[in-house]
């Protein structure tokens, strides 16, 4: 099945393809950097295992949601967006309880924490299309037994 996303002008459409594709595919690196690349702020306030935790989820995430925006098939986001969403929400947790310490980690913490928001929307929007797409298909089951018994 394909995705039944908000119906928009073709201009739209390859816009939003675009710009999700390009924002999985950062969000993935961030992963990968966080795994490979372990920032020392970061592991001295977050252990390295939990680091690599949430550098993996980002990988996964993104690696699934990058996968669904590619073919267009919008449940591999609905699985993929909230490990994304968990990834950044303790970076930024993580970059929060660094302001105390040095305040000019503020600014990070702003940013990354309006990130994990944003996530939280596409979220939100995605369990609205699942339910949608569900409706639909309940709907569809019902008219073909009502067209086979009739």
């Amino acid at each position: 099945m394909t995705v039944p996303y908000l119906q928009a002008p073709r201009w739209a459409h390859n816009a939003l393809y675009g710009l999700r594709a390009g924002s999985y595919s950062a969000l993935l690196v961030s992963g990968i950097g966080a795994v490979v690349l372990t920032p020392n702020i970061i592991s001295n306030q977050l252990s390295t295992t939990l680091t690599d935790v949430w550098g993996a989820f980002a990988v996964l995430g993104g690696l699934l949601s990058l996968y669904g925006t590619l073919t267009e098939r919008f449940r591999f986001e609905l699985v993929g967006m909230p490990l994304v969403a968990t990834a950044i929400f303790m970076y930024a947790f993580t970059l929060w309880t660094l302001t105390a310490e040095v305040a000019t980690r503020l600014s990070q913490a702003a940013t990354t924490t309006g990130l994990f928001l944003l996530i939280l929307i596409r979220v939100v929007d995605l369990v609205l299309v699942a339910a949608k797409a569900k409706h639909e298909r309940r709907q569809e089951i019902a008219e073909q037994r009502a067209d086979s018994e009739g």
